[in-house]
């Protein structure tokens, strides 16, 4: 019987050991899954708040009116990269469609109006580069008309004149 009690009180002391340093386990791996999802959170957040920030930054720029400013795409991998490549794109053409715009307006500034815009556009950037276009052509047909109504008006008054000064001449 005290041999029994003794195996019990081995058996019950190996049980509380394995108990503890089980224990003692559970949490250590419980503390190193913790660091690790907050480092892997860390990461993940930072992957995806940092293309925020520079397309934040792109587009404040373009709002003060700088076209050229694009995302710097190299750092970015799968979906942000692709968001940043079409938003670039976008840019792109914006930038293009108002620099074609703005040498069309300069142009008819001058009193240039066969200057046309000839890149091909899309959807509204194609309506913008007709409108611009037959802009000049209107412009260009008017000034033509006042041309000749002016050359007209000139013709008639040196013909006025003329039988003016016959008429003023034969009166003396």
């Amino acid at each position: 019987l005290v041999l029994q009690r003794q195996q019990i009180d081995d058996l019950a002391v190996d049980i509380e050991a394995n108990y503890q340093s089980g224990r003692s386990l559970m949490i250590a791996l419980g503390v190193v899954s913790l660091l690790l999802s907050l480092v892997c959170a860390w990461l993940i957040s930072g992957s995806i708040t940092r293309p925020l920030v520079q397309a934040t930054a792109v587009a404040r720029q373009v709002a003060g009116g700088d076209l050229t400013a694009r995302i710097d795409t190299s750092t970015l991998d799968g979906m942000m990269g692709r968001l940043g490549e079409r938003m670039n794109g976008l840019l792109g053409t914006v930038d293009t469609v108002f620099v074609n715009l703005g040498d069309a307006l300069a142009a008819m500034a001058r009193g240039d109006f066969t200057h046309r815009i000839e890149a091909e556009y899309e959807g509204v950037f194609d309506r913008l580069k007709q409108d611009a276009n037959r802009t000049a052509q209107q412009l260009s047909e008017t000034v033509g008309k006042v041309t000749i109504a002016a050359s007209a008006v000139r013709d008639a008054a040196s013909e006025i004149s003329t039988g003016s000064n016959d008429l003023a001449g034969r009166t003396e």
